[in-house]
C-alpha cells in the first residue's frame, strides 16, 4: 500500500481527480447562482407591479388628505385639483374624491357668485364687509339670472345679473326700489328702501305703508332663493381673496 501511495502515476491520478471534482462544484456553483439570479430576476418583476401600484396608493392618499386640509381651508380650487388626483385603484378614497369634487364646484360656483355679489354692494358703499349682510340668499331666478337676496340694516337688497324692475315705482308716491348698476362686476342691485315721500301730517303712515310695500316685493323675489346654499367662510374666503389681489379671475 506503501508502495502504491509512492508510486508517481497515483500521485497523478489523485490530483486530476482533485481537479476534476473542484470543475464539477465549481460548474454546479455556476449553475445555482444562475438560476438563483434568474429566480430573482422573476420574482422582481412579478413583484414591480405591486410595489409600482403600493407606491401610486400611497400618494393617491396622501393627495386625499391634502384635499381635505385644502378643504377645510375653504380653499376648494387646490381642493378640488387634488381630489381629483386620487386614483380609481384608490377604493373608497377614489369614490369620496368624486362625490366631493362634484360637491365642492357646485358649493364653489354658488358662493363665488355670493361673493361677487357682495364685493359689488361694498363698491357700492353700501357696505363695508361681509358681516354687515345677513339672511343672505343664492338662486338662479328665472329672467333675472344667478341671484343674491339679503337684508342690510333690516332692508332687503338682490343683487342680480339682469335688472329687476319694480312695478311700485310707477305709482307716483316716490321711489319704492333704487336699482343701480355695478360696472366693476357688472351686477344689477335692487335696493328696497323706499325714498321720503311727503305727504303732510299723513307722511309717516304714508312712508310706512310704502316701505312694507317694497318688502313684501323684497320678500316675494326672496321666495325663489335658498339659504341653505350659502357657506358663509367660503364666501369670505372669495370676498379677502379678491381685495386682497383686486384681480375679478377669483370669480371667474
Amino acid at each position: 500500500m506503501e508502495d502504491l501511495q509512492q508510486n508517481p502515476n497515483f500521485e497523478i491520478v489523485n490530483v486530476s481527480l482533485n481537479k476534476n471534482k473542484r470543475k464539477k462544484l465549481a460548474i454546479i456553483s455556476i449553475i445555482v447562482t444562475f438560476f438563483v439570479i434568474a429566480a430573482l430576476i422573476v420574482f422582481f418583476f412579478a413583484l414591480k407591479p405591486q410595489l409600482d401600484l403600493n407606491k401610486k396608493l400611497e400618494l393617491s392618499n396622501e393627495n386625499y388628505k391634502a384635499a381635505k386640509e385644502y378643504e377645510l381651508d375653504y380653499d376648494y380650487s387646490r381642493a378640488i385639483e387634488y381630489y381629483e388626483r386620487v386614483v380609481e385603484e384608490d377604493g373608497a378614497n377614489y369614490k369620496n374624491a368624486q362625490i366631493k369634487i362634484e360637491k365642492l364646484k357646485k358649493e364653489s360656483d354658488d358662493n363665488k357668485f355670493i361673493a361677487k355679489s357682495l364685493v359689488a354692494l361694498k363698491n357700492q358703499n353700501i357696505i363695508s364687509a361681509v358681516d354687515d349682510v345677513s339672511q343672505i340668499g343664492f338662486g338662479n331666478v328665472s329672467d333675472y339670472g344667478l341671484t343674491m337676496t339679503c337684508r342690510i340694516n333690516g332692508y332687503g337688497y338682490v343683487v342680480s345679473e339682469s335688472q329687476i324692475d319694480s312695478s311700485l315705482n310707477d305709482a307716483g308716491l316716490g321711489t319704492y326700489v333704487s336699482i343701480y348698476y355695478n360696472q366693476l362686476t357688472s351686477l344689477y342691485i335692487m335696493e328696497y328702501k323706499v325714498t321720503f315721500f311727503d305727504n303732510g301730517w299723513l307722511s309717516h303712515s304714508t312712508n310706512q305703508l310704502r316701505q312694507e310695500g317694497s318688502d313684501a316685493e323684497f320678500q316675494l323675489i326672496e321666495l325663489f332663493t335658498k339659504k341653505e346654499i350659502v357657506v358663509i367662510d367660503l364666501v369670505k374666503f372669495y370676498f379677502n381673496l379678491y381685495f386682497s389681489n383686486l384681480d375679478m379671475a377669483v370669480f371667474d
